[in-house]
């Protein structure tokens, strides 16, 4: 999920499951240019990524130790 800066949202777990949540800050050329084209807005902000080991890892060599 992108949320853009000083956004609130109502997105909520489902009780038998939960979640985490995990902020990761962007800025910068590449950002602004991902929201000037459209592959990032305010209507598209649930993003389907799929299970992909790739973006697994780089996410567990960033976070993998939070919470623990």
């Amino acid at each position: 999920m992108v949320l853009f800066p000083g956004q609130w949202h109502t997105y909520y777990p489902y009780v038998q499951t939960g979640w985490n949540e995990y902020y990761i800050g962007f800025e910068g050329a590449v950002i602004d240019d991902m929201v000037k084209g459209g592959f990032l807005s305010k209507e598209n902000q649930v993003l389907e990524v799929g299970l992909n080991e790739e973006l697994v890892s780089l996410f567990l060599s960033r976070f993998g130790n939070c919470g623990s």
